[in-house]
């Protein structure tokens, strides 16, 4: 079966999605500006999609029209739903499946690509300013089924597409490789990045954009130097730093970092692969989480395989998941000193009761969440339009 997939070629979901597709044995034609699979050529092809997009349309309709710039935005649209019929005509899809949700599917839709599988991945629906919400609805009512990866995820988008079919389906993780027995390769680890002094280690590992809160994280931590007499290190993951955004906003708590004399005990890891992440979560005596929106994600899924504590701000679609009981939460209106105080009582909590928590939580993960679950399940979704 030939699947056209939309989705963002810099995430891990999207590479992780491809692999495990192609590994059940379908053919992937990959639209996206960046090919996450530059020298794969084995039943996957890729082409930069959009394939026009005119730059400086906001400067057009500021200095010239807004009508000029709607022209030129009808006739970008038009080229590429022509570049779709054109993929439609040659590959014949058996189906499309969007990862993300935006304006993209609007354009497959003109297209006559059918049928249209949308994922709904939470910042996309959730993200302030993003999109407006009739967009957001007319963008889900052009799907044929929506898949989502948390009940409050289906709660959020039932809401604005009451008629439409929707499944809860997450990509799960590989719990083969997220488990706590790297302790022979940790010491090499640590000699690389110099941090064998330091007596707690904590790992804030979501990918490096604004609305993760990475500077609250920072300065809770700045906070939690204060507060105790260990060592401790906070380890940052540049994941995702191509962006001149991205790239200012690590410049800004790096020269912070130098100015209130924290630099020695901050690592910015950015050459870090995915299959080293297991080496993160083992090393790591605290996992922090402090989302600005969110949805269900699999780095905090990664860090509970590998029997990490976890702090995290409670965001409303971790509710009625595997993650109400099993991690420490701060209330999302929460401060900076609850959020230093919260990370204090984790790292200083050595109960059994504690132990058990997390021994229970890596097991329920093992149990419901392997990437196995998302592979045949994805089957069964696929099944229904073939």
């Amino acid at each position: 079966m030939k699947v056209l997939m939309l989705a963002p070629g810099h995430s891990i979901n999207s590479k992780r999605a491809v692999k495990l597709l192609l590994n059940e044995g379908y053919e992937i034609i990959y639209l996206d500006k960046l090919n996450p699979f530059p020298n794969m050529t084995d039943n996957y092809i890729f082409f930069r999609f959009p394939f026009i997009t005119i730059r400086g349309l906001r400067f057009i309709e500021m200095m010239l029209s807004y009508r000029i710039a709607k022209v030129i935005i009808s006739f970008e649209s038009w080229i590429n739903v022509i570049f779709l019929s054109f993929v439609k005509k040659v590959y014949n899809p058996s189906l499309t499946h969007i990862h993300w949700a935006d304006k993209r599917i609007f354009l497959c839709k003109k297209a006559g690509l059918r049928p249209i599988i949308l994922s709904v991945w939470g910042s996309d629906i959730n993200e302030k300013g993003y999109l407006v919400q009739k967009e957001k609805g007319d963008i889900l009512e052009s799907a044929d089924l929506i898949i989502v990866n948390a009940p409050e995820m289906m709660k959020i988008c039932k809401e604005l597409a009451p008629n439409k079919k929707f499944v809860i389906l997450h990509y799960g993780i590989n719990t083969k490789i997220f488990h706590s027995n790297y302790n022979n390769e940790i010491a090499l680890f640590k000699r690389r990045y110099n941090i064998n002094d330091y007596s707690k280690i904590i790992v804030s590992p979501r990918g490096w954009r604004q609305d993760y809160n990475h500077y609250f994280i920072f300065e809770a931590f700045y906070m939690l130097q204060k507060m105790t007499t260990n060592k401790l290190l906070l380890i940052f993951l540049l994941m995702g730093i191509e962006t001149h955004e991205t790239k200012e906003y690590y410049e800004f708590i790096y020269n912070e970092a130098v100015e209130l004399g924290m630099i020695d005990d901050i690592r910015f890891i950015k050459e870090l692969s995915y299959s080293k992440m297991p080496l993160i979560y083992t090393l790591a005596d605290l996992i922090v989480n402090y989302p600005e929106r969110d949805s269900f994600p699999a780095t905090i899924l990664e860090a509970g395989a590998s029997g990490c504590p976890i702090v995290s701000r409670f965001m409303p679609t971790y509710k009625n998941t595997i993650f109400e009981k099993n991690i420490n939460f701060v209330k999302y209106n929460s401060t900076i000193k609850d959020l230093a105080i919260t990370m204090n009582n984790s790292l200083n909590q050595k109960s059994q009761n504690e132990m058990m928590s997390r021994n229970r939580f890596q097991h329920e993960i093992k149990k419901n969440y392997d990437e196995r679950h998302f592979s045949r399940k994805i089957n069964e979704i696929y099944s229904l339009f073939t």
